[in-house]
């Protein structure tokens, strides 16, 4: 599921998709400043701010750990969410 896929980095974003000539560029779609990792996609891609502050709302703003956000099984609805307002 997308959850696992972005565990092992195979969710497809450009980072992912350029490894094997499907993107043009590893650049970030929303704001083509960075690479679209899925950290870069999940808590620092300015593109994604309001989505981010309703991803995060709910967390303490100093816990913005990606190891800790998509293994908790709590953050599950979070991202999930997350991913959907972002159209991705």
């Amino acid at each position: 599921s997308w959850l696992y896929q972005i565990r092992v980095g195979h969710f497809p974003l450009n980072a992912y998709l350029h490894r094997f000539k499907r993107a043009d560029s590893p650049s970030c779609l929303a704001c083509g400043h960075h690479t679209e990792s899925a950290q870069h996609f999940l808590l620092d891609c300015p593109a994604y701010a309001h989505e981010r502050w309703v991803l995060t709302r709910k967390r303490s703003p100093t816990d913005t750990d990606f190891a800790k956000l998509i293994t908790n099984p709590k953050s599950a609805v979070q991202v999930a969410t997350f991913i959907q307002e972002t159209g991705r």
